[in-house]
């Protein structure tokens, strides 16, 4: 059975930023660990593989990742996109209009990604709010107006919604696919079969406090530092769908400020 196993991530940290949030901290990877982490799946020889071969179920490895990028975070440009081109490898950008961050994608650059062949430019939605919570009016409203936003600008067709939060139910798949989309992505930890064309592909988030041996054990798919992951993720998720994607982000800062909590 061939697996895939898709890599998120957020913003860079470059160390230039000092006024950032504690949650973008928290998703805050170091430019080094993201360089030692793409060193590593060469070394391991395992291949980069854009959405589209997810999707298309034209996958032709046992196991392969894919990488995707949310918010539309300026390190995007500026730290990715050379990493793309050095490593030769795809990437699928999920950009947020309004942005949450600090420092942001302009118009130009969104542009120069999506010129490159290895990029993908994808919707996080208009306001990066839980789709959950919303109205039916609201949820139409961030899936057509930003795939029609971000198609316009870049000349291309936008075919994944990262979710806010990665929250989702039957009537936000229902209207993702109505809007046009081939796929929602969500964050709950699992494996994705190519072989079962999902609607719905499951992504690992990187984090700031990831160590180097943590992904090399979720790079492996047979290890149980992967299981124990996709199980803690479907309890989030539950627990998520309960008290709202905001809610379950300041618990997780709060569990991780505990004091003896180690980062």
């Amino acid at each position: 059975m061939k697996r895939v196993l898709v890599i998120n991530y957020h913003r860079i940290d470059t160390g230039a930023e000092t006024d950032t949030s504690r949650l973008e901290q928290l998703y805050a990877v170091r430019r080094e660990s993201l360089v030692t982490q793409l060193d590593l799946l060469v070394k391991k020889q395992i291949p980069v593989i854009p959405l589209s071969s997810l999707v298309s179920n034209s996958v032709r490895d046992n196991f392969s990742v894919a990488i995707t990028v949310d918010d539309g975070n300026e390190t995007d440009y500026s730290v990715v996109f050379p990493l793309i081109r050095k490593y030769n490898i795809p990437v699928t950008f999920f950009l947020s209009l309004t942005g949450k961050n600090v420092s942001h994608l302009i118009r130009e650059q969104i542009i120069e990604l999506s010129g490159n062949e290895n990029v993908v430019i994808g919707s996080h939605g208009v306001n990066h709010k839980d789709m959950t919570r919303l109205s039916r009016k609201e949820q139409e409203y961030e899936l057509h107006y930003s795939k029609q936003f971000l198609e316009s600008l870049t000349g291309k067709p936008v075919n994944f919604f990262a979710l806010p939060y990665g929250m989702y139910n039957r009537q936000i798949l229902r209207l993702s696919i109505e809007a046009g989309y081939k796929a929602i992505l969500t964050t709950i930890v699992r494996m994705n079969n190519p072989r079962t064309c999902p609607l719905v592909i499951h992504r690992w988030s990187v984090k700031s406090e990831t160590s180097i041996r943590q992904f090399e054990k979720m790079i492996n798919p047979g290890s149980v530092g992967f299981k124990m992951n996709s199980v803690i993720s479907m309890v989030k998720f539950s627990a998520t769908r309960i008290i709202g994607g905001g809610m379950t982000n300041r618990f997780n800062l709060w569990f991780r400020q505990k004091p003896g909590k180690k980062n």
